[in-house]
């Protein structure tokens, strides 16, 4: 509502979405499809990237926990 001489004039409620147009088919330029080709390829391969760092860790930390574990035994030992 505006306010015009201390008196509110009644406005009509805004639109929302009136300015969208839904575009049914688009078409994607040369550069746009390269763009998605190798974005697509980068997450794919982050997610091998992601398989192969746990399998990775897993590897290293339960030998170091074992050898850990051994030395603590070897300590309270007598030997």
């Amino acid at each position: 509502m505006m306010l015009k001489d201390g008196k509110f004039i009644r406005e009509q409620p805004p639109i929302i979405g009136a300015n969208f147009h839904k575009t049914e088919s688009r078409e994607y330029t040369e550069e746009e499809l390269e763009w998605q080709e190798t974005l697509l390829a980068a997450e794919e391969v982050q997610d091998q990237f992601d398989l192969v760092e746990i399998i990775v860790g897993v590897m290293l930390i339960i030998p170091a926990v074992l050898l850990v574990f051994l030395l603590i035994i070897g300590a309270f030992t007598d030997a």
